[in-house]
This record gives structure tokens, sequence and C-alpha cells, in this order.
């Protein structure tokens, strides 16, 4: 154990009462963790000081403190000890002469940390000075006694009459201040607001905020805090204030409010004081007086309607949902999110988690996200890569404060629907996730504009699909486009036969080329078993029944056409219509219409015999539980119409083309819309 021995001048005795409070460290915390007690013997003649304790030695930490000389003309004097426990060493420091020499002794252990000084002081040798001041406490020299438990008494200032309800709590929420008078401030373009008040014990609080740019920003620490009472000023940067808190909201470069609060104990003001802060000076007898009572309100969880303002409290009456990005890259790029619906508006929360954020959720990380109807209609909306914006649908309103989102949404925008509405990221793949948000419906009770289904005619006029559910195919699996989905397709059955509707506005990934992307590469699958596919081939038919085996199917003007349906092992140039084709065991299912149509959206609706199906792939009919769609040039899933497991679909005729079921289905892998 190192021992150090230092005699010293009565100077440097004193200077033991300044031991280490305050610690500075290179990108280190401001103050460190130290454990050290001075104990103080008021006696006639002298003071008689015990410092010990411990402090963390295992860095570049300089401990220091000081202790204020208080002389009868109100003048002080100020006298510094600093330890270097890195370096092992004691250092004293500044105004020496401001008292007589004595001789004591310091003695130190650096290694581990423990110190101890014991001095002695006389009265005669520290002048005209009435009393000390360390730690915000006072010792009056004109009395003796024992500080005991290391606390020196501090005279009490006379208490002040209340005439604010509050009490202050130093911990960033600041929720606490809110009887307390806001003051202008008008010279400090950093801060937005401030308030200032007292209590009855004469403890002084002070609460300031702003924006902060981005979650790195900090400025607000450095300001500088001036106290002045009488000749005497202090002034202190906020950063070495003690009792401080500091809660900044923002997240990467979103800008959000900041919040600073600290306390200054009334052993450290001696009224009247004024003080100075961003360019404003306050003084002590206009600040208002907290009567000890807590008036933070309680949180109030009532929904009482949703403003686009970046304030987010209107939200505490919504449920969030826990929401976690599917993406492995960045699954915590969200926390949650919420979304309500007032017949008016669609409002959606969204909480950004602890990386990235909205802008780049989703599994292409590419920020899109989906309303979706019961009817499975969608409608797409996405950030921008500032993470500032909402695009994508007209009208959309949005606000970015810190990590949360709050975005409206006009109702007439919503896709048809008839009872509820869900919110999630857009995708249409296998490994899509399901959506954040299911299942919600119009606050004031009102149902969707959908109707009930009609029966199905193909003839090419296509209203009778308007009230059925859809699925959807997508070229690009979470699709290409940022407000227009690929494709949509309803698709049902009356047990004999299988109805299908595909509408779509993307044929761009076709060289512009309109009608095969509807006319080419269907596939019929019967039970999920690719053993039971069926590739129908669309020909030519008149009215006769004559069939015509190549008919123009691309690059077709804009008009609606009929065609047949058979499939590709029918074909045969020797047969020339219908009766010829089953003759010889070919098969013709049904009737496709398909509309080119001059505003960019291409339209079909075809039947499909399913008897004529089950006999093309060796089963009986009655044994016919699925039926599954893929159109080739649109996507690689496949939309489906079930039965029920315990019956055949032909012996489930469903109430006047009653849709059983919708699935979405990818060529490995099924998925639920």
């Amino acid at each position: 154990m190192k021992k150090m021995i230092y005699k010293i001048s009565t100077v440097l005795l004193s200077v033991l009462l300044l031991v280490g409070v305050v610690a500075y460290k290179e990108s280190a915390p401001l103050y460190a963790d130290i454990n050290l007690n001075v104990a103080v013997q008021n006696n006639s003649d002298d003071l008689t000081f015990n410092v010990k304790g411990n402090i963390d030695n295992s860095g570049w930490y300089y401990y220091f403190k000081e202790i204020t000389l208080n002389y009868a003309d109100n003048s002080t004097k100020t006298l510094q000890l600093t330890i270097n426990a890195a370096q092992n060493t004691v250092n004293t420091g500044i105004n020496w002469a401001a008292i007589n020499s004595e001789t004591s002794f310091i003695s130190a252990d650096m290694n581990s940390g423990s110190v101890e000084f014991n001095c002695k002081i006389s009265k005669g040798d520290l002048g005209n000075v009435t009393s000390i001041t360390v730690d915000g406490k006072t010792i009056e020299l004109n009395s003796t006694g024992d500080s005991g438990d290391n606390n020196p008494v501090t005279p009490q200032a006379p208490e002040k009459t209340p005439d604010t309800e509050g009490k202050i709590t130093i911990d960033g929420t600041v929720k606490d201040w809110i009887n307390v008078p806001a003051i202008n401030v008008e010279n400090d373009t950093d801060i937005s607001s401030m308030k200032m008040a007292m209590d009855t014990d004469g403890n002084l609080y002070v609460e300031f905020e702003g924006t902060a740019p981005s979650e790195w920003y900090g400025n607000y620490q450095w300001k500088q805090f001036v106290i002045k009472s009488g000749d005497q000023t202090k002034t202190m940067q906020i950063a070495n204030i003690e009792n401080k808190a500091f809660f900044n909201k923002a997240q990467g470069n979103s800008a959000a409010p900041y919040y600073v609060e600290f306390m200054i104990p009334a052993s450290q003001l001696s009224e009247p004081f004024s003080v100075e802060l961003g360019g404003l000076t306050v003084n002590s007898i206009d600040l208002p007086i907290l009567n000890g009572v807590d008036a933070t309100p309680a949180e109030d969880n009532t929904y009482k309607g949703i403003t686009i303002d970046g304030t987010f409290e209107d939200w505490n009456g919504v449920k969030k949902t826990p929401s976690i990005c599917p993406s492995e890259a960045h699954p915590d790029c969200l926390s949650e999110t919420a979304m309500v619906f007032d017949g008016d508006m669609v409002y959606i929360y969204i909480k950004e988690g602890a990386w990235r954020g909205a802008y780049q959720a989703g599994m292409k990380s590419n920020g899109r996200w989906e309303i979706t109807t019961d009817l499975g209609r969608h409608i797409v909306f996405q950030f921008n890569e500032t993470n500032t914006e909402v695009s994508g649908l007209p009208g959309i309103s949005a606000k970015h404060v810190g990590a949360e989102w709050e975005i409206a949404i006009p109702a007439d925008q919503l896709p048809l629907y008839k009872n509820t509405i869900n919110l999630g990221l857009y995708g249409v793949d296998a490994d899509s996730p399901a959506p954040f948000i299911t299942g919600v419906a119009n606050l004031n009770g009102s149902k969707g504009p959908a109707g009930e289904e009609s029966p199905i005619v193909i003839d090419g006029s296509y209203g009778d699909w308007t009230n059925y559910p859809s699925g959807y195919y997508e070229y690009a699996g979470d699709g290409t486009q940022v407000d227009i989905i690929d494709s949509l397709t309803s698709i049902t059955t009356d047990g004999k036969t299988m109805y299908q509707y595909v509408e779509t506005e993307y044929v761009r990934h076709l060289g512009g080329i309109s009608g095969i992307e509807l006319t080419k590469a269907i596939h019929i699958r019967l039970n999920n078993n690719d053993n039971y596919i069926i590739e129908p081939r669309i020909i030519d038919i008149d009215d006769q029944g004559n069939i015509g085996w190549n008919p123009t199917l691309e690059g077709l003007s804009p008009g609606t056409y009929r065609f047949g349906i058979t499939d590709t092992s029918s074909w045969t140039d020797n047969i020339t219509n219908i009766p010829e084709l089953e003759a010889v065991g070919g098969k013709f299912y049904g009737y496709m219409y398909l509309t080119i149509g001059a505003d960019g959206k291409n339209k079909c609706e075809f039947s499909f015999d399913l008897e004529k199906a089950a006999e093309h792939v060796g089963i009986k009919a009655d044994d016919i539980t699925m039926v599954e769609s893929n159109f080739g040039r649109l996507g690689n899933q496949w939309v489906a119409t079930t039965g029920a497991s315990s019956g055949p679909v032909l012996g489930i005729v469903l109430c006047l083309l009653t849709v059983a079921a919708v699935y979405y289905f990818n060529n490995k892998k099924k998925k639920t819309i």
C-alpha cells in the first residue's frame, strides 16, 4: 500500500473540504461515483476536519470540491483541492494565501481508492471569516458543535407562502409543470419555452424546452445559468448542475422536442436574487411558489378524436398493437401500430423501433404499407426515403416527430369493404406478414358500401363481381408500383362451374402488349395437386360453335372480345367445331369475355366446367374439394375457392354463388388473405 504523507499549510487544511464531487473524464460521464464524507468539529478556537471514503481510481478522473470562506465584509474567497486518481496525487490550488500556515496531515491509499484526510485549522489563522460553505452547507464560526453525521447544519430560510399548486420532480417528463406559467423567450432560438418556480423551502426549479434536430443534439446542456445576489455572481453550465434531467425525443434525424429541468437548492441562493438564462433575466420575487402538491394530470385514455398535429396524446384512447418488422435485417425498425376509422378519415399511428424506421420497413425495405378490406381490396401508401413524408394517396397527411408517426387518409380513398379494414406492410408473397391490425370498423357503426353478392353471368359486363371477395396476382412479389395492385381477381363456384374475374392495370412488364396477360399461361388446379393441373387454351368460337384455333390474343385494340376455352391437349387442326371436339374426347369448358380498356385497365371473366375438369384429370367430380387458378403472366400465385373438408364441391351448392372462402397461394406455400 502506498501512503502519501503531505505536510501542508493551513490553506491546504481548509482546502480539504473541497474533496471530490465533480469529476472530469474525456469521453466519460461528467460526474464520477465517489463516496467521501466530511465531518466537521467546530471548536471554540479551531476547526477539525476528518475527510474519508472511496473514490474511483480506474481512470483519468479529477475530483475537486470548492470551499467558500465567507468574510464579515460580505466578500468571499474560494479554495480548491484536486485529486488525480490515476496519478496517485493530491494537489492544492487556488488562493493559497487566504489563510495562514499551520501543520496538518493528509494520507491516501490511491491504489485501493481509499482516502482519508485529517486536519485542524486555527480560527485565528482564518482571519475575519464568519462562516464556511461546502456542498451548499454553511457553518457559522461563532458557534460550537459537532456535525456528527457529516452533514453540517445549514441555516433554514423562512418558509415561503405558496400561490401555485404543484410539486416538481426532476425526471425530464415535465408534465408536473402544468400549473407554472411559461416565460416568453425571444433572444435564444434554441429555447421555445421556459418555466421557473420555487418551493416553500426556497429551492429554485427551472424548465426549458425546444426542438432537437436529431437524437445527437445536446447544445442545451452547455448553456450558461447565472445567479446574481447583491454584488455576488455565480455562473455555471447546466451540465455541471447536480440535480438535472435531459430528455431528447428526437430519433435519428427526425426532429422532436427536448426537455431540460434542474433544481438549485436554497442553500446556494441568497434572496432576493435574479437568474439569467437564454438571454432572459428573471427576479426571484416574480416567481410562483409551489405548494408541494403534485398537480400532474392523470392520463386520459378516453378517445376524443385524432388531430394530426404531432403531439400524439390523443392516441392514448386507441389500442396499440406490438408490431415487428418481418425483415431479418431490421426487425426492430418498428415498435407498435394503431388505427381508428371515424367514418370521415382513417387515422394511423406508427411508433418506430430503435433502428431505421417506417420508411424502410418490409421484406424489401421499401416502406410500403397497405390498408386491406374484408373484401380483399387494397390501397398502398409509402414513406419517402427522407422519412419525413407519406405519399401514394390523394389527400393523405402525416406528421413525424421523433419515433412517432400519425397519418390521416380520407375515407373516400378506401377500396370497397363490407364491414372492416386492416393495416399492414405491403406484400403478397408467401413469406409476407399478416396485417398488424385487423377488423377495424367504422366508429359510427355504419357498414361499408359493399352489398350482397349477385348471381354471376359471363357476358362481359363485370358489374356482378363488385361485392365478391378478392385475391390478387403480383408480378414482383410485393408489387412494382406504389399505388396500383398489379392485378385483382375474384373466384367462386356454384358446385358445377367455376367462375373467375381478373383485372389488371399493369402491363408494362409485358412490353405494353395488351391481351396476352389474360389469355395465356393460365392454369387450373384441382385439390391443390400438381398432378391435376389443366392448361386452358383460348380459342375463337362463333354462335354456331365453329372453332378458330389461333385467335389474335395480343396487341388487341380497346374493346370487348368473346372467346371459348378448351385445353392444350384437345387441340387439332382437323376439328372445326365443338361437337367434333367432344366426339373425340376433347373438352370445351366455357366462355371468356376479355375487355381491353382505353383507360389502361384490362379485364376478363370466364366460366370453367368442373365436371369436365374432373374427367380430364381422371377423378370423380364429387372428389373435388378445391379449385385454384393461376395467371402466369401476372404472377406465380394461386387463388382458389374451396368446398368443405367433409364433402365435395359438387355436393355443396353454395346458395346463389355464395363464396365459401377465398384463399391465396404461392406456388409452393399457401397463405390466407
